[in-house]
């Protein structure tokens, strides 16, 4: 509560965790623990004058307090006899309920006992919750009743629990009995709920972090998802420094859903989700974007909006994302090497479209296979390759089995022919042995610059060398 963001009022003002805390003239400082807040009505309660007081003459006990000009002075006040008085009769029915010696300590202990039982069912279903969040798994399906089909990972993990733990039994057999209807937290409104809290938790763990490490960084990437709407990554990078470790951080806060993506717009956005958990732009050390204009501009880029605010706040390149670029333009900035790759992508797509020409392109083909490309991740042109470069007379004999095959129709066998003129000529053969060296060397530098302990230094000198290398 002492974290918590307490209501303004119309006048400015609003309730302080310092009022939890009372200063005694000797510098003493004594808790308040009978002083409580409540949330719905903004006001706060004296907890042992509302629950014992006979009479309610003070607003501490009827209706709370939420003069926040005079709240210092009236809780100051507020050491009445009849306060202590309800103090005492609060003290002698905890000791009582601790020892169970109140006329319904039969119902304390039924309710105990449910508290128990409530507890440990959701100290399960949050197992199971983290369990299929951590795995990226589906929580629901089509039916949302225990022991029905398709009724979701997350109803079959407590129909599994059950089978074991006789606390889930007993959830499980009150919600098939309808016995609670409101409180067997199986429902897709908790699983939800549960969701978000735990999230909340996280989130607030790093923000923590961030804000005891001071400077951080971030990390923005934003790609349209299926129903068109932009999303945006966010990432925080920050330092510790514990006992003398010094340890780098980089946390995932979230997806933004962004509805427009100008330079602008995209500013104003970030200095909100900044602003929310109180992040200062002030302490902001370094920026990572895509390769956008409207992220990366000198002039009017988001980077460049926020460098006008902050001017140590610099702009660090991806330079794994650079080289990605840079390795994707030179297969496609020839002629020649456009055409390779194109040749390719043709062989798998026509081996792969057919479970009769894959299963013989099995029959001649060991241990490696082939495998499309992407046009965003240039590594995937080694893999779409490395067969062709190691076994190329397999795939050879592959297309000329199915050629020879009296079961295709002309169409397929014209198709063959043509992929067999265009891997036959000794031009193609150079390129994928001088493809596969280039991208095979470019390879090892990429892998370099994206593992955790990144050595720049290294990096540098295999760069260096690349020069060597190619010429």
């Amino acid at each position: 509560m002492y974290k918590f963001d307490f209501a303004i009022d119309t006048n400015g003002r609003n309730f302080t965790s310092s009022n939890y805390t009372r200063y005694l003239s000797n510098g003493e400082k004594i808790h308040r623990n009978w002083l409580v807040y409540s949330i719905a009505k903004d006001s706060v309660f004296c907890f042992y004058c509302k629950n014992f007081a006979t009479a309610t003459s003070t607003s501490l006990a009827k209706d709370g307090y939420r003069d926040w000009r005079h709240i210092v002075q009236t809780l100051k006040n507020h050491k009445t006899t009849k306060k202590y008085e309800n103090q005492k009769s609060w003290i002698e029915l905890s000791i009582r309920l601790k020892i169970s010696q109140i006329i319904d300590s039969t119902s304390q202990r039924f309710w105990n006992a449910e508290t128990q039982h409530w507890n440990a069912v959701f100290q399960r279903l949050v197992s199971i919750v983290k369990l299929l969040d951590e795995n990226c798994l589906a929580f629901i399906d089509s039916n949302e009743n225990l022991y029905e089909h398709d009724n979701g990972i997350f109803l079959k993990l407590v129909q599994l629990l059950a089978e074991f733990h006789p606390v889930m039994e007993e959830n499980v057999r009150s919600s098939l009995n309808k016995q609670y209807k409101l409180t067997t937290y199986l429902s897709k409104t908790i699983q939800n709920e549960v969701i978000h809290l735990i999230a909340h938790n996280v989130k607030s763990y790093i923000l923590d972090e961030v804000k005891k490490s001071k400077y951080y960084s971030i990390i923005l990437d934003s790609i349209p998802d299926l129903s068109k709407t932009e999303q945006m990554t966010f990432f925080e990078r920050y330092v510790l420094i514990d006992k003398g470790d010094i340890n780098i951080h980089e946390h995932f806060l979230g997806f933004l859903s962004v509805e427009r993506s100008t330079s602008q717009q995209l500013f104003d956005f970030l200095l909100r989700e900044l602003d929310n958990p109180g992040l200062p732009l002030a302490s902001m050390r370094g920026q990572g974007y895509d390769n956008g204009a409207n992220m990366k501009g000198e002039q009017a880029g988001v980077q460049a909006k926020i460098r006008n605010l902050n001017p140590r706040a610099f702009l660090i390149s991806c330079d794994s994302h650079s080289l990605n670029l840079v390795v994707n333009d030179m297969a496609k900035s020839s002629l020649e090497g456009a055409n390779f790759f194109h040749i390719v992508q043709k062989l798998y797509s026509f081996f792969s479209s057919s479970t009769f020409r894959w299963a013989i392109f099995l029959k001649q083909v060991e241990q490696l296979t082939l495998k499309p490309f992407s046009d965003t991740r240039w590594e995937s042109r080694i893999d779409a390759i490395m067969l062709l470069r190691y076994q190329i007379g397999q795939v050879y004999d592959a297309l000329l089995s199915i050629y020879v095959n009296k079961d295709i129709d002309s169409s397929i066998r014209d198709e063959v022919s043509g992929l067999v003129k265009q891997i036959q000529p000794f031009r193609f053969l150079c390129s994928v042995v001088i493809w596969y060296e280039v991208l095979n060397h470019i390879s090892r530098i990429s892998e370099l610059m994206q593992v955790e302990n990144y050595d720049i230094a290294l990096a540098i000198k295999l760069l260096e060398s690349s020069n060597l290398f190619f010429y």
